[in-house]
Formats: structure tokens, C-alpha cells, sequence
């Protein structure tokens, strides 16, 4: 779970605390003042190794948090960045998923609503029409989508955050015309949400073929092709990129390489597992938890048929 700033300086504080009084044999004595002298050394050495293991997992994400808030603040001012802290977490996905869409430029009209649609639909709260209009009118404009992220994820599990993700591709795919500034823009709300780039081109995967199949499901058939003669088959088919097998889609689900080996799988499949699944559910709404479930079930298809 993405912890606030004032999460991991309150770790490293206790950290410190911790160090400091296994230092001078606080713990000791008013625990284990019976302890004979070689024992006694030995708990004050690991009441300070626990104390710097605790400081010392608290130092970089704090930095990170510090700069990220940092950043914004640059970005937007000390007003906005406060303003943009108290709105409720529809808003804040609003303003990502806005900034997303205005990577290439400005947002088409098939980007604004997959936005609209997005937050309409998806959280347990209603979200009015109004209040997308009041919003539109209201968000801050900034070119740091990272740190923008950042912000909009705190507090929020890892499988929210890689729906947040999932909805970002979603905006982007929209219009069908995936511009090199909005795969760069994915990146970075990769990177904001704490995202490993394996694990971001799984989730790009996997909602890009989403996409697909919901676009192709949209379109009306087809009239039936004319009859084509056995030459005019092979060079068609000679033309058609090769269809991945079931192992190369297994384990682009999985985000692995072709190389991965067994232990790669099981590594990556209980990663996916803990990471992912949806009962970490718990901010963004019914809808996101049944998307969550979806792709908890193709994670575990593919590790069921690559598993030995």
C-alpha cells in the first residue's frame, strides 16, 4: 500500500527511537536486567540492528514522497498542491486520467468520454455530470504526471494502483491513435504509481487486448470476402503477422520474457498474486473490484498452463 509522508516519517522517528535505546541499553534494563552480561550485549546489538532495519526502510520512500511533494508544489504552488490534497479521490483520478489524455496535446472528444465514462461508472459514490463540469473547470494543469501519480495513489493498495494504471491505458487507447507522447505519459504514471516497467507492459498488454476485443465486439459484422484461390490464400497468409502461441500469451500475461524459467514463472506468479488481488479493493468502487477479479482469473489461467 502506497503510505503518506507522514507514515514513513513516523517509521523512521520510531526507527531512530529504537537505535538510540538499544544504544545506551534502555530495553535491557528495563527488561532483561537479569540477563547475564554476554546476553545482555547481545539483545542491545539486536534491539539496534531492528532499529536501523526500521529507520533505514523508511529513509528512501520518504525521500521519494519528499521530492515527488516537492515537485508539485514547483509545479502548481503551495495553494494548489494544498487544494489538490483535501479533493476526494474521484477528483484526483479525474485530474491523472485528464493529464493522460492531454499528453498529445489537447484530449479528443473520444478521450474526454472515456474520462466521463470512467467516472460515472465506476465508483460507489455517484459521480454527477455537474460535478465533472465543475471539476473540468477547476483542475490544475501540470507536466509532472509522475509525481501527479504519486499523489493520487497514497494510501491506496497495489491493485489499485494498477487499475488506476488500467484506466489510464483505457483513455489513451480510446481513440485509436496512440501518439509516442502518450506512451511516454504511461510511463510516467507507471513510475508515479510505484509500478515496475515489467509489470506496467503486462498491465499495457493486457488492457490493450481488452480494448481490442471490446472494439471488435462493437463493430458491425462484416459482409462475407469473395472466394480467393489457393495462391491469393498463401500470400495472404504470408503476409499476416504469426499468431503468438499459448505459451508467448501466458507469459506476456505474466509480464516475463520467452526465456523465463519455471522459477521465473513461480516468482512472478506469487508476486501477481500478492500484489493483485482483488480484495485489495478497497477505495475505487465495485466496478474496479470485478476488474480486478478479471484480471486476477487470466493471472492464474496463465500460470495454469505454464505451470509444470
Amino acid at each position: 500500500m502506497r503510505k503518506p509522508l507522514q507514515y514513513w516519517s513516523s517509521r523512521l522517528i520510531l526507527g531512530l527511537v529504537i537505535l538510540v535505546a538499544g544504544g545506551v541499553g534502555a530495553f535491557s534494563l528495563l527488561i532483561f536486567r537479569q540477563s547475564p552480561p554476554g546476553l545482555f550485549r547481545i539483545i542491545e546489538v539486536i534491539i539496534c540492528v531492528i532499529g536501523f532495519q526500521v529507520a533505514y526502510r523508511a529513509i528512501t520512500p520518504l525521500v521519494r514522497s519528499l521530492k515527488e511533494d516537492s515537485q508539485l508544489r514547483g509545479a502548481w504552488g503551495a495553494n494548489e498542491h494544498q487544494a489538490f490534497a483535501r479533493k476526494t479521490i474521484p477528483q484526483q483520478v479525474f485530474a491523472l486520467l485528464i493529464a493522460v489524455a492531454e499528453a498529445d496535446g489537447r484530449s479528443s472528444t473520444e478521450e474526454r468520454a472515456m474520462v466521463r465514462h470512467i467516472l460515472l461508472q465506476r465508483f460507489a459514490d455517484p459521480v454527477s455530470a455537474e460535478e465533472l463540469g465543475s471539476w473540468e473547470a477547476e483542475r490544475v494543469a501540470t507536466d509532472d504526471i509522475a509525481a501527479l501519480a504519486h499523489r493520487v495513489a497514497r494510501g491506496m493498495s497495489s491493485s489499485e494502483s494498477a487499475t488506476l494504471f488500467t484506466w489510464a491505458c483505457l483513455v489513451a487507447f480510446v481513440d485509436d491513435n496512440f501518439a509516442p507522447s502518450e506512451h511516454l505519459a504511461l510511463q510516467q504514471v507507471a513510475r508515479g504509481l510505484g509500478i515496475a516497467p515489467e509489470i506496467a507492459h503486462m498491465l499495457f498488454a493486457f488492457t490493450r487486448a481488452q480494448h481490442l476485443r471490446q472494439r471488435g465486439n462493437a463493430q458491425e459484422p462484416r459482409p462475407r470476402p469473395r472466394a480467393q484461390s489457393q495462391s491469393d490464400q498463401q500470400q495472404q497468409q504470408r503476409q499476416q503477422p504469426a499468431t503468438p502461441t499459448d505459451r508467448e500469451h501466458a507469459l506476456t500475461t505474466l509480464g516475463l520474457p520467452l526465456t523465463a524459467s519455471k522459477q521465473d514463472i513461480r516468482r512472478r506468479h506469487r508476486e501477481l498474486v500478492r500484489r493483485f488481488h482483488p480484495d485489495a479493493q478497497t477505495s475505487l468502487g465495485p466496478i474496479a473490484q470485478q476488474e480486478a477479479t478479471e484480471r486476477f482469473r487470466a493471472i492464474q489461467r496463465a500460470y495454469e498452463m505454464l505451470a509444470p
